[in-house]
């Protein structure tokens, strides 16, 4: 036998025995759906049921599906820099903010439900959930009072914040919670098709969001006075209206973004370093701010309080209509 027919032989040989094996591996697969059906036929039938949800479920929060996008509140990290925390031992802290939060509050019209441990937006008016925390320079604890105002409301109240870093020359917010800051307000400024479901990064356990600067290159002065801007917080708010909406935008006297963005927002937060910052560089910085909205609280942040009013700690807040703040501060600046 030659060569060829020996190797012609050897594959039809090879070839029966594939098809022997084929055969048997089939009839192995019959017999496994035969009694995959069996077993089927004696399951129970299940009818599916409507899915039952409580007044707390319904958040308008349906975007949180990504779960990629969900982070885990690193309290150790926050702690060092002197952040609030759950079971903070720094009581007067807490205590400080809790002055600051039922003042914006009761400003911003927000309520606690009696069915709902939650609280939401009156329905009387508008809703106004808006708000801008800006200070006259930098240093003097803008964004410490911004994340610290959040996390009083998420943990404390139960109340959704949307934190929003808004300082685009100098984005702080995601490093403080020890996150890498992704796409965020630029870009979806920019684009509006977007879906915020992207751009949103939320805790997993508390009911705090955060919205990075972004990481598109833009002149920030042109981009705040634009209309897209202008829709965006239009849109944030309408979308988000049991979220209290914190916008930490630079300083007043560093660069305009700050007067130009308090255009668009319900409540401006001014903060001033006690003690350090010029009354001078405070007239001017108010004066820009009630240019463009009356609705202004001011915090003197990192005084001495008087003994007799030490439950206030370091913070002594001063809510009042614009105009007469705008007033009263002229009055003193022209004595």
């Amino acid at each position: 036998m030659s060569l060829i027919e020996r190797a012609t032989n050897a594959q039809r040989n090879t070839r029966n025995e594939d098809d022997t094996r084929h055969e048997a591996a089939g009839d192995r697969s019959e017999s496994r759906a035969t009694n995959r059906a069996s077993a089927d036929r004696n399951l129970p039938v299940v009818q599916p049921q409507e899915e039952q949800f409580s007044e707390d479920d319904l958040d308008l929060d349906l975007d949180n599906t990504d779960w990629s996008r969900v982070f885990e509140l690193n309290k150790d990290l926050l702690a060092r820099q002197g952040f609030l925390v759950p079971d903070t031992k720094d009581k007067r802290l807490a205590l400080e903010m809790r002055a600051v939060k039922r003042r914006l509050l009761r400003r911003l019209n927000f309520y606690r439900t009696e069915n709902s441990s939650r609280r939401r937006p009156t329905p009387r008016g508008p809703v106004r959930n808006t708000v801008l925390f800006t200070s006259t320079r930098p240093a003097e604890g803008k964004t410490f009072s911004a994340i610290n105002l959040a996390l009083s409301l998420a943990l404390e109240d139960n109340i959704s914040v949307l934190l929003i870093d808004a300082d685009v020359p100098r984005p702080k917010v995601f490093h403080h919670f020890g996150l890498e800051a992704g796409e965020g307000l630029t870009d979806r400024v920019l684009d509006s098709s977007t879906p915020m479901e992207e751009l949103i990064v939320r805790e997993g356990t508390y009911p705090l969001s955060l919205l990075s600067q972004g990481r598109a290159k833009v002149n920030p002065i042109e981009l705040f006075a634009s209309e897209e801007m202008a829709e965006f917080v239009e849109e944030v708010s309408r979308r988000y209206p049991d979220r209290i909406i914190i916008f930490d935008a630079p300083p007043v006297l560093a660069t305009p973004e700050a007067v130009v963005l308090a255009r668009h927002v319900d409540e401006t937060i001014f903060l001033v370093e006690a003690n350090e910052t010029p009354e001078p560089a405070v007239a001017i910085a108010l004066e820009e701010l009630l240019d463009n909205n009356e609705n202004i609280s001011l915090i003197l942040n990192k005084c001495l309080a008087p003994q007799a009013a030490a439950h206030y700690g370091s913070y002594e807040e001063y809510y009042t209509k614009g105009s007469e703040l705008k007033s009263s501060h002229l009055n003193r600046r022209e004595r």
